[in-house]
This record gives structure tokens, C-alpha cells and sequence, in this order.
């Protein structure tokens, strides 16, 4: 009866634990009786862990990787007149072994196409040679907003006339409407997205390497967490020299 009180995912670490055990009482404290009790205490939390992951989402975001199936309905709402292809989230970034931040001329940063990327890059190129209209059609949050100037900077369209729209369901009266009401790239989000992401690398360039050195191997300093333990630590001296 107390194991109605626990959880699915709380409850299925302890599996591992039990078949340990069971199995060390049949073959006595021998490796065979571990190994046996490992195994099948593993196969046991997988089992149970599984079905509470899928019904969480995680199955989306696995399969998604792979393909788009909302590129397809989209495909299938607008017909033959229209091509929908997925860029898969950011197709451009700030390269990984540099700050890439221009600190004396503006903070200007440096973008370049990952090696994973330059395919779909590719590919966006191919099929945007000769059509008469492009529909950058990311969410609309600052991440959606940078991805959509990202990829018009790639095509070389021009963000003050390239055609955005949004949508919150994938229907056809919503995509139609989008359609019909398709705005141009809203730069003060991209902006916004730009400054979030120069501070992360600044910040993190700078701090990280100390939090190496001093704390521990791998962790990093973030534009937000930085400021709010100086803060902290301001707040504390104050108290002590108080």
C-alpha cells in the first residue's frame, strides 16, 4: 500500500536497489548475483521510465531532430504554389572558439554557419533561387525573430521588406491568416535576442576560465547568475564592515 504514495520517477532509482538485493539473497554476495541484479533492476526502471518520458513530450523533441512533420501539414494546407522547408532551428551563431564580439566598434558581433548547419544552409539557397516570394514563418519570441533575420541575412533579403508571419496552431485557417497578414522583421527583438547572446559570451569568456582555475573544471558563468552573487557579495562586505 505505501507505494501508492510514490511517484513513477521517484520511485523506479529504487528498483535498481531492490533487484540487488533479491538477487544477493538467491546467489549469495557473488558477482553473478550483482551482475544479475544490475541488469535486470536497469531493464526495469527503463521499462517504467519510459512511458512517463513520451507522455512528457520527450518523444517530440527525439523525433524532431530527424524530420518536421509540421513542414509537411504545412506543405499540404498551402498546395503545389508553395514549398515549406524547415531550418531546424539557428542556422548562424557566434563561433565557439572566439569571443567574436567587437567590444571597441560597437559590440558588433561575428556570426559564422556551423559545420552541422552548412548543408541545410545549402539547401535554404537551392530552393530560395527563383521564387517569387520567401515567408519566414519562426515563433514569434526573440529566439524565433533572430532566426528569421539570420536566415534573410544568409538568402540576402533584405529585413526591412522580407515577409515574416506567425502562427499559434497549425490549421489551416490560422496559416492563412498568417498569410494574409505577414509583417516585416521586427529588428528590436533581434536585437534584443543579439544583446542576450553578446552578454553570454562575454560574460562567459571572461568568468569561465576563473571559475576553472578557482572552482571547478567545466563550469560557466552566466550574463545573469555573474551579477546576482556580485550583488551578494556586496551586499555581504557591506554587512560585515557594518
Amino acid at each position: 500500500n505505501s507505494l501508492k504514495h510514490f511517484s513513477v520517477p521517484a520511485f523506479a532509482p529504487c528498483l535498481l536497489n531492490v533487484s540487488i538485493i533479491i538477487f544477493a539473497l538467491i546467489f549469495g554476495e557473488s558477482i553473478k548475483g550483482l551482475a544479475l541484479g544490475v541488469l535486470v533492476g536497469g531493464v526495469l526502471q527503463l521499462a517504467i521510465q519510459i512511458p512517463v518520458l513520451y507522455k512528457k513530450g520527450f518523444h517530440l523533441n527525439l523525433f524532431r531532430r530527424f524530420k518536421h512533420p509540421a513542414a509537411k501539414t504545412i506543405g499540404k494546407f498551402l498546395g503545389k504554389d508553395f514549398r515549406v522547408i524547415s531550418s531546424f532551428g539557428h542556422i548562424r551563431d557566434l563561433p565557439k572558439k572566439s569571443t567574436a564580439v567587437d567590444v571597441h566598434h560597437g559590440f558588433k558581433p561575428t556570426y559564422e554557419v556551423p559545420d552541422d548547419k552548412k548543408d541545410k544552409v545549402k539547401a535554404l539557397k537551392t530552393a530560395a533561387k527563383g521564387v517569387d516570394d520567401i515567408y519566414l514563418a519562426t515563433d514569434e519570441d526573440r529566439e524565433g525573430e533572430a532566426i528569421a533575420w539570420h536566415i534573410a541575412e544568409v538568402l540576402k533579403l533584405n529585413p526591412k521588406t522580407a515577409k515574416r508571419i506567425t502562427f499559434h496552431e497549425i490549421t489551416r485557417p490560422a496559416i492563412e491568416k498568417a498569410l494574409a497578414n505577414a509583417r516585416t522583421i521586427d529588428m528590436r527583438m533581434v536585437d534584443a535576442q543579439q544583446t542576450r547572446r553578446i552578454l553570454d559570451r562575454l560574460v562567459g569568456y571572461e568568468l569561465s576560465p576563473l571559475l576553472w582555475n578557482k572552482v571547478q573544471r567545466g563550469l560557466s558563468a552566466g550574463r545573469v547568475q555573474s551579477v546576482a552573487v556580485r550583488l551578494v557579495v556586496e551586499r555581504e562586505r557591506e554587512r560585515q564592515a557594518f
